[in-house]
């Protein structure tokens, strides 16, 4: 008797996702395409297994859209991509949207408030119909999405009432929720933003605070009262490897939590497939006789 198949889930990450549908949108715009056309644009020969499941993968993101042989680069990726630069607001809720449209990663999304560890998320897939491996995948699928997620969507927050994600800005108040944990007891005032974004210090503390895990909160009163400082910490980072690859360049690969060997496999297998997919093909070449 055959093994059940596991759930459908994506096979490659959000941020590899939309390096696939960039070429797609360089060649074609907002032209319909029949999905070899599309599959063609993103380095495959033709229709294949291969390509069918990277194309479903993209649907699942609502970076293509479309039915049958009339398929286009969607409004959401049109923004991803157009506002890369200026990180604007709509891109903040269109990667948003990307990432928690499809169903399981929407349940995800509602069953962990925070981020799960690799052995919890890894534990309830199995539990939910996963294979060990495909859980294995699915996991370190998820928890790349969701970094990358956090990372570009850092610094904007959504005000009650209002579905247009607000930047949080020097001035504003603010609460700071880690863990699931509210770590304010009054909102405190940001007075300055720092690491291009990354953290905000507020009123009270000379402590830097995640930007993707501030709130904006409407002034306390007596907001003009001298906030207690507060004993936070900047999150940890370690350095897992400092790998020099050309005369000129070092790759350094950072951690910002616990990892093992089985995560380290996560990541070794998650940049073979993006070689695969053709992810980095747009890098100019290095004149380095360390490459040659």
């Amino acid at each position: 008797m055959a093994a059940p198949r596991s759930p459908r889930y994506p096979l490659i990450d959000l941020p590899s996702s939309i390096a696939l549908i960039r070429k797609v949108w360089k060649a074609e715009g907002r032209n319909t395409m029949s999905p070899e056309v599309a599959a063609k644009h993103m380095g495959y020969k033709g229709i294949n297994g291969a390509s069918l499941r990277t194309i479903a993968t993209l649907r699942k993101f609502r970076l293509l859209e479309g039915r049958g042989d009339d398929v286009k680069v969607s409004d959401d990726a049109i923004t991803i991509l157009a506002d890369e630069e200026t990180k604007s607001p709509e891109r903040a809720e269109a990667i948003k949207r990307s990432a928690f449209n499809e169903g399981l990663y929407a349940e995800l999304k509602a069953k962990f408030s925070t981020k799960p560890s690799e052995t919890n998320l890894r534990a309830y897939l199995i539990k939910n119909g996963f294979s060990e491996d495909a859980a294995r995948t699915a996991t370190a699928v998820y928890l790349s999405t969701l970094e990358f997620v956090e990372k570009e969507t850092s610094g904007y927050t959504t005000q009650s009432g209002s579905g247009t994600p607000q930047p949080v800005k020097i001035g504003d108040y603010v609460q700071w929720e880690s863990a699931g944990q509210l770590q304010f007891e009054i909102p405190r005032r940001v007075r300055e933003i720092a690491d291009g974004g990354e953290f905000a210090f507020v009123e009270g503390s000379e402590t830097g605070v995640p930007m993707n895990e501030l709130t904006i909160q409407s002034p306390p009163s007596g907001a003009q009262m001298r906030q207690p400082p507060i004993s936070r910490v900047v999150p940890s980072v370690s350095e897992i490897a400092n790998i020099r690859v050309t005369k000129d360049c070092a790759i350094r690969l950072l951690a910002d939590g616990p990892y093992n060997k089985r995560s380290i496999e996560a990541l070794v297998k998650n940049l073979q497939l993006q070689l695969e997919l053709g992810t980095y093909d747009d890098l100019k070449p290095a004149n380095d006789p360390l490459l040659q």
